[in-house]
């Protein structure tokens, strides 16, 4: 390739062209912004046009145009000082010399991607197959336990006689379902019994009258699933605990620490002495009868309901007073004292 001086002209716009924007195409000099796609008009560069006998084509009008038949890369960019290496312009000579080829383009490098299976999918299918074959097989065996009905058997079939239902001589009667009362479970114990510290056991009495006599202050009583059983105990004892009892009753004199009832229904405590603290947990239906000497007594409810307290009237000519003990409590958070105030809901008596 030869060298161009200043006053070469453009092959394209026949103006001068200078070593700082040429470009040499097929021994054709040019400026740079001179070489474009003869289709479209867009410039091109040596990078991105093929040309065909000479004519520059943008790479997507030379496909279509020509459906890749053939393909020629032709030129080069002279350096700034108007020079090109001979390495280029035995390179460029070569591809000039070069026929294009009439076959068609290689193949694209490389097979096409693996088939990636997917396996979720696939393990869905599978046990969508075996759900519908589980139901056909429920469907198929559906009628496999039956037995074919014979003619005479039909209802249809039968006189008018045999129509009627027959009521049976004998009906049975239904269990009642009211409970009538627990009973006694276990055999009925009735016994001082000493271990840590000496204590009466009354267990599993129904419908008694008992009592308790010879008692000390350091005994305990122990009343366990007593129904419609009343019992009296003479004397002070340490303490009394009623537990799971129903209709039932105790009468005492007095007592050192506590009388306690737990887990009980329908239940009645009179102190006939005295005594500090009556504990009520978890019980339905109490009555406490408190006497002169008891009026002072502290009562302590957890969980119960239906609760009354008899209290000896203003002369002893006078009835008792019933009061009510409260179920119902109301809590409100209180911001100054940074405390939860409870109060007992008023029963308006």
């Amino acid at each position: 390739m030869s060298k161009f001086g200043t006053k070469e002209k453009c092959a394209v716009c026949t103006k001068s062209v200078y070593p700082d924007d040429r470009i040499v195409v097929d021994n054709k000099l040019m400026h740079a912004t001179c070489f474009r796609c003869t289709k479209c008009n867009t410039r091109l560069t040596l990078g991105n046009f093929t040309a065909l006998e000479g004519t520059p084509y943008c790479k997507p009008h030379f496909k279509e145009a020509f459906k890749l038949k053939g393909k020629y890369d032709f030129g080069g960019k002279t350096a700034e000082s108007g020079e090109q290496s001979q390495t280029q312009s035995a390179q460029t000579e070569t591809e000039t010399s070069t026929p294009p080829s009439s076959g068609p383009p290689p193949p694209p490098a490389g097979g096409p991607p693996p088939v990636v299976e997917n396996t979720d999918n696939q393990k869905s299918s599978e046990y969508s197959d075996d759900l519908f074959a589980s139901i056909n097989q429920l469907r198929d065996n559906a009628g496999s336990g039956l037995r074919k009905v014979a003619k005479e058997e039909k209802t249809k079939y039968r006189s008018e006689e045999e129509k009627v239902s027959v009521v049976p001589d004998t009906i049975t009667p239904a269990k009642s379902v009211a409970a009538k009362g627990k009973k006694a479970s276990g055999p009925p114990k009735f016994e001082l019994v000493s271990g840590f510290g000496e204590k009466w056991v009354i267990e599993n009495q129904d419908g008694q009258q008992l009592e308790v006599t010879d008692t000390k202050t350091k005994q305990g009583v122990y009343i366990f699933n007593c129904n419609n059983t009343y019992i009296t105990v003479k004397g002070k004892v340490n303490n009394i605990i009623l537990d799971s009892c129903k209709k039932s009753g105790v009468i005492l004199d007095d007592a050192v620490a506590s009388v306690e009832m737990v887990n009980c229904q329908s239940v009645k405590v009179q102190v006939v002495g005295s005594v500090p603290t009556v504990n009520v947990d978890k019980t339905d239906g109490v009555v406490i009868y408190l006497s002169e000497a008891s009026i002072n007594t502290t009562i302590i409810t957890s969980k119960s309901s239906e609760m009354n307290v008899c209290v000896p009237g203003a002369t002893e000519d006078d009835d008792s007073v019933e009061v009510p003990l409260p179920e119902q409590y109301q809590h409100k958070y209180n911001p100054e004292t940074k405390k939860l105030e409870t109060e007992m809901v008023s029963l308006n008596l």
